[in-house]
C-alpha cells in the first residue's frame, strides 16, 4: 500500500549459519568488455578500437594522409624523358661589290693560272667591279635531349646537338670567278629550363629559355674556278680556324600526347648568337638574331 515502509532485511537461521537476503530490483549484471566495431562515416573515415584511420585515396602520397594534412603539390607522371629533334632558322643572304686590286709583275704564260686559278682571277678582274656574293642555307640541327622534371611545372634539358651550317660564296666577274661552297660542322650542349604554363586534355603548353655552347670540330671550303670562261679543277680546303659559338635562346612550345609515353612537340622561338671572333662567314654573323623552328619526340621514361 502507498505510504508502507520500504522491506526490511528477513534473518534466518540455517545450520547455525547467519544469513541475510536483501530484497533488490532485477538488474542484468553486464561485464564491460572492448567490443571491436567498425564505424563508416561519410567523410571516408575508419575507426576500428576508436582509433581513426585514413583509407588511402587514389592520388594523394599515403605519407601525407597518415600525417593528416593534403599534399596540394601535383606529382609529375614521369620525371625524366627523352626526346630526339630538329631545328632550323630562316635563311639569308647577302651581296656587295668590291674593286680588285691590280696585280704587275705576272707572265702571260697560261700554265701559270692553272698551278693558281685564283691568281689568274684576280689577274684578270684588275681594276673590274668585282661582285662578292654569298648566301647561307637553312641551318640544320638534329640533337638528344634529358629532361628532369623538378617539379610538375618546372623541367631541367639538357643533351649534345650537332648543327651542319652550308653558306654559297661567289666572287669575281662573269668570265673569272670563283664558286666556293663552305661546309662548317658543330657539336654543341643545350641547358635550357622549361616551365609548364597550362595543360588540357591530351595537349599541354610551356615556356623555355637557356644558353647554347657549340665548338666547330671541321670545316672545309669546295672551290670550284672559272677562267676566261673555262671551268678548272675544283679544289678542296681545309679550315683550320675552329671557333667556339655561343647563343641564348627563348621559345614557346606545345606538346600533343600520342600514346602513352610518347608525346610530339613544336617549339618556335628566338635565338640570338654571339660574334665568335673568327673570319669565317657565317648565317650566325649576317643575322644574330635568329627566328626558329624546333620539333620532335619525346618519350617520358
Amino acid at each position: 500500500t502507498s505510504g508502507s515502509p520500504a522491506p526490511i532485511p528477513i534473518l534466518a537461521v540455517a545450520d547455525n549459519h547467519l544469513e541475510t537476503s536483501v530484497h533488490l530490483p532485477d538488474v542484468r549484471e553486464e561485464t564491460s568488455v572492448p567490443v571491436l566495431e567498425e564505424h563508416v562515416v561519410h567523410t571516408d573515415t575508419v575507426i576500428v578500437s576508436n582509433v581513426p584511420m585514413q583509407r588511402e585515396k587514389p592520388g594523394i602520397p599515403y605519407y601525407s594522409q597518415l600525417s593528416g594534412k593534403r599534399s596540394g603539390k601535383k606529382v609529375p607522371e614521369s620525371r625524366w624523358s627523352v626526346g630526339i629533334s630538329t631545328s632550323g632558322s630562316l635563311n639569308a643572304s647577302s651581296s656587295m661589290l668590291a674593286t680588285a686590286i691590280p696585280v704587275a709583275g705576272l707572265g702571260p704564260d697560261d700554265s701559270i693560272w692553272e698551278d693558281n686559278p685564283l691568281l689568274g682571277i684576280a689577274v684578270y678582274n684588275q681594276g673590274k667591279s668585282v661582285k662578292y656574293d654569298i648566301h647561307h642555307r637553312l641551318p640544320v640541327r638534329l640533337g638528344i635531349s634529358v629532361q628532369h622534371a623538378l617539379s610538375h611545372r618546372l623541367s631541367l634539358e639538357t643533351g649534345i646537338t650537332y648543327t651542319r651550317l652550308v653558306s654559297d660564296i661567289v666572287e669575281g666577274t662573269l668570265h673569272h670567278n670563283v664558286n666556293s661552297e663552305q661546309h662548317l660542322n658543330y657539336i654543341g650542349v643545350p641547358v635550357s629550363v622549361k616551365y609548364k604554363v597550362c595543360s588540357w586534355k591530351l595537349i599541354s603548353f610551356y615556356a623555355s629559355s637557356g644558353v647554347l655552347l657549340e665548338k666547330m670540330v671541321a670545316g672545309n671550303k669546295v672551290n670550284n674556278y672559272t677562267l676566261n670562261g673555262q671551268s678548272q679543277v675544283p679544289q678542296k680546303v681545309s679550315l683550320e680556324d675552329k671557333p667556339y659559338q655561343c647563343s641564348v635562346n627563348t621559345a614557346v612550345g606545345v606538346q600533343c600526347r600520342l600514346v602513352s609515353g610518347l608525346s610530339l612537340y613544336v617549339e618556335p622561338g628566338l635565338s640570338y648568337y654571339f660574334n665568335d671572333g673568327s673570319s669565317l662567314q657565317t648565317i650566325y654573323k649576317e643575322k644574330p638574331l635568329n627566328l626558329n623552328l624546333n620539333m620532335g619526340l619525346r618519350i617520358n621514361l
